[in-house]
């Protein structure tokens, strides 16, 4: 009798252990029937289970607030254990009529699992709601466009230029500045535009880290920080653009209560009123700004010197050579450097008339030129390497160069000393002598040049080239080059899949040792590099799985690729987040040590994550 009760006993315990663990994915509401724009909770609860890869339904007849938010709890009843997580979205009702929501799938053990779906009923609202919701969103409508007006006046990003007329090729600095209230609450501030300088071209100024100072703007105190400067060289006459620069802003500000809305405005005085003690706080959005600037253009004057090859500013000239004598068949070198301030990045190499007895190769550049705040200043070193083919002594003629001064508005034209060189005879160099001519006159010699036979007698061949073997190889040659054209096609296009493999293979290591670097930067407190190196790790990452260049990622894009390759909406949304959050952090006026630690650490989860998942 005891051994069949304590049977019943351990059966009993077990079957209550199954129910307890039973999985379950299941859809709820908070409210089945709404009213037209009414907001509601739907949420997706999986019970005694991990999952992943969350795939929501398409709530295409209602827009989604908010979403997913992720919680999770467990709970132990009568020594039986059971744990649920749940995903919870906030829609609103957009029209009436009776909609369904689909079921949302998770995988769990490898196996996708559906819930069940929902309908909800929308109801019309009635004449009194309709009112009070007109109302509602006049008053949303009004808070935000004050709301609007108080971050411009205490966040805004100023352009200028240091001149607005120039002309072609003349530089222009232009300086874009952020100034932020200090007791402005600023909780997100990213890029959201660059600006594109179309008609100039551009060479951005390092500046490092990102320098925050105390300023006095138009009498009140800010903060203020260099964002971007450049240097702009117009390539073209006329009017033409400065764009700005735009940045994506969060602000959290005080709004008092609706008792106290009798006052000129909600935000008056909205820094250290007395009247908002007590107040609710909210985030608005608001896209900051710099202004625009146009450069009117003047074009260089005509005539312009034949040897003007676009120089313009204050420059100078000099050449030498690095010996006046040598043999035939040794190299000489003559070197022509053009330095100065001005358009130097843009000068080609200038044209130096040789002796047609030298043979002659492309010059090297070397690009001395250093672009500060200051401007462009330094200098291009042009280094021409000649070769004599035969002795004697040859001139080379002075180099000239042309350029605008844009202090004297006029060109100005430099040039060289003339270049004599000695030519003696090189080892195992044959000399031929030809009476009254010399010979750097002649250009080919010896067997270059044939004396035309005339006493000749030309007779028809007795062999056809027609069924020659001449013949059949042209004959069968183009099938040979379209069947290796094919297999370099081939082999081509398993290079570039090799190519995307490895990237994938290496995308891991490559984030690791970025993370490696940010962790050295987090121990230094360099954030500036630190938040540098994280959004590296993360945009490289992605682009390296997906085989996509970094440059034609965005966050869009990004998003959308990882939502093709199954990634649950909750790791994308961190993923996205930690950028945002790091690109906040650079240009925030203070970064905090726990806030390096957090993001780091966000980084380091969400990259695990995707390598689970990114296979």
């Amino acid at each position: 009798m005891k051994k069949w009760l304590l049977i019943v006993l351990v059966l009993s315990t077990f079957v209550q252990y199954l129910e307890a663990q039973d999985v379950k994915f299941v859809a709820t509401a908070t409210k089945t029937t709404v009213i037209e724009g009414e907001r509601f909770q739907v949420t997706y609860t999986l019970h005694n289970a991990q999952g992943t890869r969350l795939s929501p339904p398409n709530f295409k007849d209602f827009s989604v607030l908010m979403g997913p938010s992720v919680s999770q709890s467990t709970q132990i009843i009568n020594g039986s254990m059971s744990q649920q997580i749940s995903y919870s979205y906030i829609l609103q009702a957009n029209s009436k009529g009776t909609f369904n929501i689909g079921p949302a799938t998770i995988t769990v053990n490898g196996n996708p699992m559906q819930s069940n779906s929902l309908t909800i009923k929308v109801l019309e609202p009635s004449q009194a709601e309709q009112e009070q919701r007109e109302q509602a969103k006049q008053q949303e409508k009004t808070l935000s466009q004050q709301a609007q007006d108080v971050i411009s006046d205490n966040l805004f990003i100023t352009l200028s230029v240091n001149k607005t007329s120039a002309f072609v090729g003349e530089q222009i600095v232009a300086t874009y500045k952020i100034y932020v209230h200090p007791e402005l609450n600023v909780q997100n501030l990213t890029p959201k535009k660059e600006p594109s300088f179309n008609g100039f071209w551009t060479q951005q100024i390092d500046l490092g880290n990102v320098q925050w100072q105390n300023e006095v703007y138009k009498g009140r105190n800010f903060r203020s920080a260099v964002i971007k400067k450049v240097i702009l060289l117009p390539q073209q006459s006329g009017k033409l653009e400065i764009e700005p620069y735009l940045f994506d802003c969060v602000a959290r500000l005080r709004v008092q209560g609706q008792q106290q809305r009798n006052r000129r405005s909600i935000f008056d005085e909205f820094f250290d009123d007395p009247f908002f003690s007590g107040s609710n706080y909210r985030d608005f959005s608001y896209v900051a700004s710099s202004s625009r600037e146009f450069i009117n253009v003047k074009p260089l004057p005509k005539p312009q010197p034949e040897d003007f090859n676009g120089g313009v500013g204050k420059l100078t000239l000099d050449a030498w050579i690095d010996k006046p004598k040598t043999k035939s068949g040794e190299p000489i070198s003559l070197k022509i450097k053009i330095g100065g301030s001005g358009n130097l990045k843009l000068l080609e190499p200038l044209q130096v008339k040789f002796p047609p007895d030298f043979e002659v190769y492309d010059p090297k550049v070397a690009d001395n030129v250093i672009v500060s705040a200051s401007g462009i200043n330094g200098n291009k070193v042009f280094e021409y390497i000649i070769i004599p083919k035969h002795e004697g002594d040859y001139k080379i003629a002075p180099v000239h160069f042309s350029f605008f001064d844009l202090d004297k508005k006029e060109y100005v034209s430099l040039s060289s000393k003339e270049f004599t060189i000695n030519v003696s005879k090189g080892d195992g160099a044959t000399t031929s002598v030809i009476s009254g001519i010399q010979k750097e006159d002649i250009k080919f010699l010896g067997k270059d040049i044939r004396f035309i036979k005339t006493d000749v007698n030309l007779t028809k061949g007795k062999n056809s080239f027609w069924g020659s073997s001449g013949f059949i190889f042209l004959s069968v040659l183009p099938l040979f080059l379209f069947f290796i054209l094919i297999f370099y096609k081939k082999r081509r296009d398993e290079l570039v899949s090799n190519e995307k493999l490895l990237k994938n293979k290496r995308a891991t290591k490559v984030a690791k040792k970025r993370l490696a670097l940010a962790q050295k930067y987090l121990v230094a407190k360099d954030s500036n590099k630190f938040f540098e190196e994280i959004e590296k790790a993360l945009w490289y990452y992605v682009s390296d799985k997906l085989s996509v260049p970094v440059s034609d990622l965005t966050k869009d894009s990004a998003s959308d690729a990882l939502t093709k390759r199954n990634v649950p909406e909750n790791i994308i949304s961190e993923y996205l987040m930690t950028i945002d959050s790091s690109e906040y952090a650079r240009f925030s006026p203070d970064s905090e040590i726990s806030q390096m630690d957090k993001t780091y650490e966000n980084a380091v989860k969400i990259i695990s994550e995707l390598e689970g998942i990114l296979k």
